[in-house]
């Protein structure tokens, strides 16, 4: 399919998810901890990945949860309340409270303690031809437009590539990045599985990428879990 014009609109709302477990897991059989999850309706569309922290305990669970969360948050806000939360920069404050509200609710909800369920969390909300981007921790969003590839949110790490900020711990308004962008004809999610292997078009298309990530699962030391939003 030709890449848009300038002048033509995209329309976010064909969505892929993948989750494949690291060869680290796989040699020790522990499954894979990270989550990916989504949903559409009309023009709008609503994902998110989670990379479980591997020293916690429960942090499938936590992966989990954060997705889970994120999704059912934001897919029940209305097209029109979504469409002003990707276009001004005015609702940063209420989307940080929100989500971080909503995730805390659900970590006491567990009756887990919150390192337990440590996870990072990736997310995007999209409506009619703009995107918010919401990140905390690791894993990068990068986007496809005119045949070029951009990173559109990169890690957040704690000062070394070993650490980084959970979406689950208390606190974490502070670490909630928040980016709008608009007219990308695909954009990848995806959690640090992938961030060892050069970004190329084939990761924007279903087939594509899960092919590379099947080809490659012996170079993919960490899980992956990865979301495309297309046209």
């Amino acid at each position: 399919m030709p890449e848009k014009t300038e002048g033509m609109k995209n329309m976010y709302t064909l969505l892929f998810n993948v989750t494949k477990a690291g060869k680290r897991h796989r040699q020790k059989n522990i499954c894979c901890q990270d989550s990916a999850a989504s949903f559409r309706s009309g023009s709008k569309a609503v994902a998110a990945v989670s990379d479980g922290c591997s020293s916690s305990m429960l942090s499938h669970i936590g992966s989990e949860l954060c997705v889970r969360v994120f999704v059912e948050t934001f897919s029940s806000f209305s097209e029109e309340a979504l469409r002003a939360f990707c276009s001004s920069k005015k609702s940063d404050t209420v989307i940080r409270d929100i989500l971080s509200e909503a995730i805390d609710r659900a970590v006491k909800g567990t009756g887990t303690d919150h390192q337990a369920l440590s996870a990072t969390l990736l997310g995007c909300i999209a409506v009619g031809d703009h995107a918010l981007i919401i990140h905390v921790g690791d894993g990068f969003a990068a986007g496809l437009r005119f045949g070029r590839i951009s990173i559109l949110s990169a890690p957040e790490n704690r000062g070394s590539s070993d650490r980084t900020f959970f979406a689950t711990s208390p606190g974490v308004c502070e670490h909630i990045r928040i980016r709008r962008v608009r007219g990308y004809r695909r954009l990848l999610l995806s959690t640090d599985g992938l961030s060892g292997m050069e970004l190329q078009k084939r990761m924007f298309v279903p087939d594509g990428l899960e092919d590379l990530i099947c080809k490659n699962r012996e170079k993919l030391r960490d899980d992956c879990g990865a979301v495309i939003i297309s046209t």
